[in-house]
């Protein structure tokens, strides 16, 4: 996502600084209410501060995750196509346990060709939500597309959360359904033009 960090910045900064200003000015403006100023421009500068360090801790761990999977930075909304060696029937059902087994999983959906959980809150997101579409490729394989997005809309950085979604889904589908199950790349859902492999 182009400049990540600095919407970071200035999120993290006006919100928190907004909230301080109202904060520090409603205990100013009670005493006086000439020094009402003194209220904003500490709600402010704190908001300046704590967007700093937000940037700051926010890039660092970012980094940590990318060092860890050989340099390559997780999308926070990836995606990934899976080939599996079953109809389609039989992969909604393995989707169904697959999904399931997620941490803190609970199934929202689970209809003829699509999927859907939403997993609890943990310290790396609010939560998030991950959906399979089972489509038949022939009588006897089918594609499943997996996706997991964070609950929280603006979300820009997840530690590696939903990328670790896809893959302990997928993990699960080969234990399942047997090591035929043939996945593809991660692909980022917020990139302008993504990929279809046929």
């Amino acid at each position: 996502m182009k400049h990540k960090y600095l919407r970071i910045f200035l999120f993290s900064t006006l919100f928190y600084g907004l909230a301080m200003s109202v904060v520090y000015t409603r205990m100013h403006f009670a005493s006086a209410p000439a020094n009402a100023w003194i209220g904003v421009a500490i709600g402010l500068s704190s908001g300046v501060l704590f967007g700093a360090f937000m940037t700051w801790w926010l890039r660092r761990a970012d980094r940590r995750v990318q060092e860890q999977n050989g340099g390559r930075m997780l999308p926070v909304r990836p995606r990934v196509r899976v080939d599996v060696p079953v109809d389609a029937t039989s992969a909604r059902q393995a989707c169904v346990a697959a999904l399931a087994s997620l941490r803190k999983a609970r199934i929202r959906k689970a209809d003829d060709d699509v999927v859907e959980a939403i997993t609890g809150l943990s310290w790396e997101s609010f939560g998030e939500h991950v959906t399979a579409r089972v489509e038949a490729r022939d009588a006897q394989t089918a594609r499943v597309v997996i996706e997991s997005r964070p609950l929280f809309f603006l979300t820009l950085v997840d530690l590696g959360r939903n990328a670790r979604n896809l893959d302990e889904v997928v993990d699960h589908l080969r234990e399942t359904l047997g090591d035929a199950v043939r996945a593809g790349a991660l692909e980022d859902t917020d990139a302008r033009v993504s990929p279809d492999p046929a």
